[in-house]
């Protein structure tokens, strides 16, 4: 689905956000994140952390978010039909040893507000 498009990704509440952590050993320590002594934080107010990954959100906001793929954005795909793109500064980070590996996690909820004759709600994927 085109998740700048489709109702289930534009519904109220829908939302889809990407989460970056580097630094794995046997657990992602994010190092060189802001407060390298892990304090803790006591604003409610979002924002950067102690070892915390770095995220994008509303990558589904029809202003903003994603960008959509052309073929020199995203070399090498076989089509850039609903493919998107993000970049992101990672700061302030001040790596103590090469990071050479990552991981990036895509998460969020579509919603399904409603369903009459001319929308139907994808169908639920089982869980494993």
């Amino acid at each position: 689905m085109d998740i700048k498009v489709a109702e289930p990704f534009q519904s109220a509440g829908a939302n889809i956000n990407m989460d970056v952590a580097w630094d794995p050993g046997t657990d992602f320590t994010n190092t060189g994140s802001n407060g390298a002594a892990l304090t803790s934080i006591t604003t409610p107010v979002l924002g950067a952390g102690p070892a915390l990954p770095l995220q994008a959100r509303g990558l589904q906001a029809i202003s903003g978010g994603a960008t959509a793929c052309t073929e020199s954005e995203c070399p090498g795909v076989a089509s850039t039909t609903d493919r998107y793109w993000i970049t992101k500064v990672v700061r302030p980070v001040t790596f103590v040893s090469a990071v050479t590996r990552g991981r990036v996690v895509i998460e969020g909820r579509p919603v399904c507000n409603r369903v009459d004759a001319d929308f139907t709600c994808p169908p639920e994927r089982p869980r494993s």
